[in-house]
């Protein structure tokens, strides 16, 4: 029981530093399907495909820049590869286009710390605090720590360099010094990914229909994959901490359901066996828009805080301090 709440309690703490967000994609697909029949020479027979791409994708990315990505894309279609003759299929045959497809995409991401393209702007505060103790004995807290723009700094605290049976000093003043580093304009983040692609509704790769008494039209789905592996990475860019657009660039290579295919049939009279392979790959580039889910925060860096030490009226030592 103790360490499922333990393991509960480590989800939730990732959760809530947690990012979710939208990222909706337009683009273009090139993909490549090459065909290779028997022990002959591959062959690509539309050579150079372009396609539009859209595409959604969903991330969880965690505290330190991390997290894991899913989403739904448009993909490439496989070519239909048709002939009757499977000893000549490389020579004699003629194409026909697919509609587009869609595929699920899942992977993890890692995101990189943002790159400034100007000099951080260094900003220093210095605020006046008052300290109202009453009439403290030495060793005892302080109750408040004010500031004339009415901010209430409950940590702050007192202490007595040596015991002492009289009242404290009342009233003491605090000046601290805060120096902010803001990076304000325009900024880069790399997101390097890697996953892996889906398409379940794809079915065998050889159709046959007959065409007369004694002949057979072959329809071979050429780089017809149903898993595929993905990788890129994204270019982030925006200003003052907050994204604007996303420039994408992916490579897929496609592995499931491109095995060795073979026909068996009759030429002169005699039983022959062809065997026909095939690959694909694919370069897509797109731009998305994020739309975030989580509430970005403001970040402050406090180079240091200037102390100042007191002396009340039982003449000992005071330290107020900010933590």
């Amino acid at each position: 029981m103790r360490t499922k709440l333990t393991c509960l309690f480590v989800i939730i703490s990732f959760v809530a530093n947690a990012q979710f967000r939208l990222q909706p994609q337009i683009g273009m697909e090139n993909s490549r399907t090459t065909v290779k029949v028997n022990d002959l020479p591959s062959f690509a027979p539309l050579g150079l495909q372009f396609a539009p791409r859209i595409a959604m994708r969903m991330e969880y990315k965690f505290k330190k820049g991390h997290g894991p990505f899913l989403g739904v894309a448009t993909s490439s279609p496989y070519i239909g590869l048709n002939f009757t003759d499977p000893q000549s299929a490389n020579t004699n045959f003629y194409t026909t286009k697919q509609n587009l497809q869609f595929r699920f995409e899942g992977g993890y991401q890692v995101s990189s710390k943002p790159i400034y393209f100007s000099k951080p702007v260094t900003v220093t505060q210095v605020r006046t605090y008052s300290y109202n103790g009453g009439d403290h004995r030495c060793g005892e807290s302080a109750k408040t720590l004010s500031s004339g723009e009415g901010e209430t700094l409950s940590s702050a605290k007192t202490g007595c360099s040596h015991s002492c049976q009289r009242s404290c000093t009342k009233t003491n003043t605090l000046r601290t010094m805060v120096t902010r580093t803001q990076n304000k304009g325009w900024f880069m983040r790399i997101v390097p990914s890697a996953g892996v692609a889906l398409i379940p509704t794809v079915n065998n790769d050889i159709e046959t229909t007959p065409a007369g008494a004694s002949q057979t039209n072959y329809k071979y789905k050429a780089g017809a994959w149903n898993t595929a592996f993905i990788t890129g990475a994204g270019f982030e860019f925006g200003t003052n901490k907050r994204t604007k657009f996303i420039l994408n660039a992916n490579y897929l290579k496609g592995l499931g359901n491109l095995d060795t295919k073979t026909i068996n049939h009759i030429s002169n009279g005699k039983s022959v066996t062809t065997s026909l392979k095939s690959n694909a790959s694919s370069w897509n580039v797109s731009i998305g828009i994020p739309i975030s889910f989580t509430k970005q925060k403001s970040e402050t860096v406090i180079k240091h805080c200037e102390k100042i030490m007191y002396q009340g009226k039982c003449g000992q030592h005071y330290k107020i301090y900010q933590q």
